[in-house]
């Protein structure tokens, strides 16, 4: 994503997204020539790019760089150690690290390089990026809050007020192991059948088919709903806000260490404790600990994800205690808005008389 800031020239900040869609390194391209096109289209002074997707990005910077525009990097996780440490193609492995290299200097040049968590910081800072400052995410907490009377609400989507809820919003796939989930789901109702339950999925990716097959498998597909995938915003924060429990299934990979996925926000912002399955050493793991609004377990362990899941469909009393306290810790520290005016201001501060 590029995200295009101006002067008065233009109302609102624009966007930029490539026209061609086509993989890997050609994105480098399509972006270098949609953005330097843009550019010059707009008369555009400062360039806000958030990376992933970092091959794009590439891209887009090059053309910022020609054209001598200032840049701020928005740094969201660390995509090139990703990418490099699941490619098993030597080649690509070779040219990952250069373009790891390459947005390093790009980083370095950079007006400004905004990141989400204080470890990433230190990771830009061990890579020879000075000038890093900490904008986290975050959620709106106008749209995502809790909803203290769920019975009207799970109506409104087919769904029984009695019901035990668990859900997941998000990309379907990658590192996020639904599999997982779904089996510890089938495990609990094993020893649960006379529990009203479902497990409700949100979003699109490459192993729905799986995760869908998988529940036929267990048989259990009538205690999974899939939703869809959703877009409208309201939408995905009614059916957050009507769930129990909000999951975030990360996979071994230990780059997650460092990482506050934005449903973490959401789940959160409605007042719905989490489950995780995350190193304990993580900051996710961390925060789930100091605030009291969750669980976590080591990715994998599908027996202690059950007894999770187990835990928290008995003991409504911590539920209810989650609800406060998630939504308290979302509004002091993670207000999207009071965070996005914060991001403005840091930009103003960078930014030349000229171009403001």
């Amino acid at each position: 994503m590029l995200i295009i800031c101006t002067e008065k020239r233009m109302k609102s900040p624009y966007l930029i997204d490539t026209p061609f869609r086509r993989r890997g390194f050609l994105n480098i391209f399509s972006f270098f020539i949609t953005t330097l096109t843009n550019i010059l289209r707009h008369r555009i002074d400062v360039a806000v790019i958030s990376v992933p997707p970092g091959i794009h990005a590439f891209g887009a910077s090059l053309a910022c760089y020609i054209l001598r525009k200032k840049i701020v990097f928005d740094y969201r996780d660390q995509w090139e150690e990703y990418l490099i440490s699941k490619t098993t193609n030597k080649v690509k492995r070779v040219l990952y690290k250069i373009l790891k290299a390459l947005m390093t200097i790009l980083y370095s040049k950079a007006t400004l390089v905004v990141t989400v968590t204080p470890p990433f910081i230190e990771y830009l800072s061990k890579r020879g990026v000075k000038n890093v400052h900490l904008i986290p995410n975050g959620a709106d907490i106008s749209l995502f809050k809790p909803v203290h009377d769920k019975t009207s609400l799970r109506a409104k989507y087919g769904f029984e007020n009695d019901e035990f809820i668990l859900v997941y919003s998000g990309y379907i796939g990658r590192y996020y192991r639904l599999d997982t989930c779904v089996e510890a789901f089938a495990r609990f109702i094993e020893t649960n059948y006379f529990k009203k339950t479902k497990l409700l999925l949100m979003g699109e990716g490459g192993d729905l088919e799986k995760i869908l097959e998988l529940s036929k498998i267990l048989k259990i597909e009538e205690n999974v709903r899939y939703m869809g995938v959703k877009y409208d915003k309201k939408e995905i924060a009614e059916l957050i806000a009507l769930a129990d429990v909000g999951l975030i299934p990360y996979d071994k990979n230990p780059l997650w260490r460092n990482s506050l996925p934005a449903k973490f926000f959401e789940y959160a912002s409605c007042g719905i404790p989490v489950i995780a399955t995350i190193e304990s050493k993580s900051i996710l793991a961390e925060i789930i600990d100091r605030e009291k609004i969750g669980i976590h377990v080591e990715p994998g362990d599908i027996k202690k994800l059950t007894d999770a899941i187990n835990l928290l469909s008995t003991d409504k009393y911590f539920l209810e205690e989650v609800s406060k306290r998630a939504r308290k810790l979302i509004e002091r520290e993670f207000d999207r808005v009071k965070i996005s005016q914060n991001f403005l201001n840091l930009i103003e501060k960078y930014l030349p008389v000229s171009a403001r």
